[in-house]
């Protein structure tokens, strides 16, 4: 018996680089995210956007997720350092769901 979320984590470019435009060794918000699940013995998100052979203008992860606590993952994400928070766009499917839920303008923006 299985119960299983698909989720897509959609994010602004900008969050490739810092403040001075030079490219990070790892996205913050991502790694973050990505111990989280692991420390929930989840898989890690993987990268979409990679497979595009024009180069997306957005990154996108995605993962399939079986027994997945969606309302956790959400305040793992709203909790991230999120270069542009008004970019972050999360999709979740859950098993029996006819269509993604959307959540975007989830993050509190920086002040």
């Amino acid at each position: 018996m299985s119960w299983i979320t698909d989720v897509l984590l959609i994010f602004s470019v900008a969050e490739l680089f810092d403040e001075h435009g030079e490219e990070v060794e790892q996205i913050v918000p991502l790694f973050n995210i990505n111990t989280w699940l692991e420390e929930n013995n989840f898989y890690v998100l993987e990268n979409l956007d990679s497979s595009v052979r024009t180069g997306m203008q957005a990154c996108v992860y995605g993962g399939s997720f079986n027994y997945f606590n969606s309302t956790k993952f959400i305040e793992v994400i709203q909790k991230q350092p999120w270069q542009e928070p008004a970019s972050v766009l999360l999709l979740m499917q859950e098993e029996d769901d006819k269509r993604f839920k959307i959540y975007s303008d989830f993050i509190p923006l920086k002040r």
